[in-house]
């Protein structure tokens, strides 16, 4: 995939979320301005000094401020939980952000990722419809 010009290194940031630990090594054999997610280089990302980063959902899912430097998430392989892929891509698509975020699964048709992709599809479904219901049940109270 082309990426677009952004920062100093002629590309724009990009957030990459694999499932399984076996294709970090394979992406960074073929890509070799990525590199692995490493809490401690945080700083070094929200410069913009990391065209594209790695990461497993889980090893950044949950309070990390990774704020307005990139607006593109990959999925390279698809989580099976809603909150990772949820909790994931909020690690872009969040408050602050000035740039519109786009979130891009690879997926084919008729294999795994994609059974999964539509899992996760259901699960957000019927959060939404859970929390819309208790929404209407805390009105008739």
């Amino acid at each position: 995939a082309r990426i677009a010009h952004h920062n100093s290194s002629g590309r724009r940031p990009l957030l990459v979320g694999t499932n399984f630990p076996h294709e970090v090594p394979r992406i960074l054999s073929q890509i070799p301005w990525a590199r692995e997610f490493d809490e401690s280089k945080v700083d070094d990302w929200n410069a913009g000094k990391i065209p594209m980063w790695i990461a497993h959902p889980k090893a950044m899912a949950h309070g990390l401020n990774l704020p307005g430097t990139c607006h593109d998430v990959l999925w390279f392989s698809m989580s099976h939980s809603f909150d990772d892929y949820q909790q994931f891509n909020c690690r872009v698509a969040r408050t602050g952000q000035t740039r519109p975020t786009t979130i891009t699964r690879l997926l084919m048709k008729d294999t795994i990722d994609y059974a999964i992709a539509e899992v996760v599809r259901n699960k957000e479904r019927s959060q939404n419809i859970l929390l819309h219901n208790l929404k209407l049940l805390a009105q008739t109270r």
